[in-house]
Order: C-alpha cells, then structure tokens, then sequence
C-alpha cells in the first residue's frame, strides 16, 4: 500500500517505528504537551460501542493533554473515517501516584450533553479533527500493510 502523504496543515509531528504497532502523534498547543497515541485499525464491526460504524475501519487513539506541573487530561477513543468517537476519559494531576484504581468518571456517553461536545469542542482545538481522522486511517492502514508484509519476511526466513 502507498504511504500517505502527510498533509501540509497537519499538527502533528509523526513517530512511527518500524516494527511496531503504535504510531505517536505530539504537538504543543498553548502551553499544552498533546501527545497521541494511535493503534494499527481494527474492524469497526469488532466493537459494539458505535452503532453507526457498521464495518467502516477504525483507528483506536489514546490522547494525553497536559499542563506542566498541571491537570493531565487522558481520553480514549476511536478514529472512523470523517469523524472521532470519544470512548471514555480520565483527569488526573501529574505526578499522581498510580496506585489502585482511579475513578474514570461516568461513562462518556451518559455524560450530559454540553459535556460531551465541550470534550469533542476540546479535542478539536487540538487537532482532533475529522481530516486528521482521514489522514490518520489512510496512514495506519498503510502501516498495518507494510508491517503484515515484515512480519511475513520474518516468518519465511524463520521456516526457511
């Protein structure tokens, strides 16, 4: 598969490794650490949480937005062509001790209304976007792609 070309408004700054399954994404906005944490995609029809993804691809995404010495926003979610879907959230403070479970708050889709489009309002300022959800699936897909025909090679000089 063609690699994507990476579009000239794109925020983000690419890590991508060969060999690996997560691509990260990271950018500075107004103060903020932004960094994105995106997944090799997944049929839609293997999650039932979005009734209107059918079987259009999807791209799991973790975000963590944080202020220095501040409040660390991490959401979770899935990239589908055109649009993202916001699956749950947590706030925290950095350098919060990770012991025991930590309260996520209601689910995300429970939340009210006004909540959730401030989430989605939030997202997008950081570059969350509906193009960066096209450009994302097009470039993953391409990954999944060349890491499959890697892993072949590995495996035929492996039984050879």
């Amino acid at each position: 598969m063609k690699a994507a070309e990476v579009p000239e408004d794109f925020p983000f700054t690419i890590q991508d490794l060969p060999g690996w399954r997560t691509v990260v994404l990271e950018r500075k906005f107004q103060g903020e650490n932004v960094t994105v944490l995106v997944d090799i995609p997944t049929s839609a029809a293997d999650h039932t949480h979005d009734d209107n993804a059918d079987k259009e691809p999807s791209v799991p995404w973790a975000i963590i937005a944080s202020k220095e010495k501040g409040s660390l926003l991490h959401v979770k979610g899935r990239f589908f062509p055109g649009r993202i879907s916001v699956e749950e959230l947590l706030v925290n403070k950095i350098g919060d001790s990770d012991n025991g479970v930590r309260y996520a708050g209601p689910n995300f889709l429970k939340l009210d209304e006004s909540v959730q489009h401030a989430i989605y309002d939030y997202l997008e300022a950081r570059g969350m976007t509906s193009n960066t959800a096209d450009f994302v699936i097009h470039y993953m897909l391409g990954k999944d792609a060349n890491e499959y025909l890697r892993w072949l090679r590995k495996l035929k000089v492996l039984i050879e």
